[in-house]
């Protein structure tokens, strides 16, 4: 089988070409990537073996959300300022001024397409070759709810194991 660790909030770099689109201060800027990185995936994910590939991306989720729907009429987190380019903080504060769409455009084809594409990649080759592929998505949760969080359920799992009905065969997800 076929192992796709995917860390896609582990980074907290923001490129110096994007950051002029930001209205918040360094300090603040700082603060909003310590709530929102998911810090040391890469750590507690750093596995090697025959048949696992890790995708880390590159950017920090603040300047565009990999695990956001691209368009935001389908993304519930938009409603929030956070659709895949954020535009608000965790905290329902300003975070970016008002992109022209051209600019939204341009950071997604900089950034989502291509991490998508080495997903697509990856999965498409796991499945060629191994007939399945187990895809393990690296996150970390604070203990307690960020005020953007859809759920604001508490206390909040140690572990998140979560199926699809797309994506997983019905056995894994309980159905068979």
């Amino acid at each position: 089988m076929n192992v796709i660790i995917h860390l896609p909030h582990a980074s907290t770099l923001i490129p110096a070409s994007v950051r002029p689109q930001y209205v918040v201060s360094d300090a603040d800027l700082d603060r909003e990537l310590v709530l929102i990185t998911d810090r040391f995936t890469h750590e507690l994910f750093d596995i090697d073996g025959d048949g696992i590939h890790r995708v880390i991306y590159p950017v920090s989720r603040l300047v565009v959300d990999p695990e956001r729907f691209r368009d935001d009429a389908d993304e519930p987190m938009a409603k929030r300022g956070m659709g895949a380019v954020y535009m608000k903080t965790a905290h329902g504060e300003a975070l970016r001024r008002i992109l022209e769409p051209a600019e939204r455009e341009e950071l997604l084809r900089d950034y989502y397409d291509p991490h998508h594409a080495t997903l697509t990649r990856l999965v498409a080759d796991a499945i060629d070759e191994h007939g399945t592929c187990f895809i393990i998505d690296a996150h970390s949760f604070p203990s307690t709810p960020l005020p953007c969080d859809l759920s604001q359920e508490q206390p909040r799992p140690d572990i998140c194991l979560g199926t699809d009905s797309v994506s997983y065969a019905a056995a894994v997800a309980g159905g068979g």
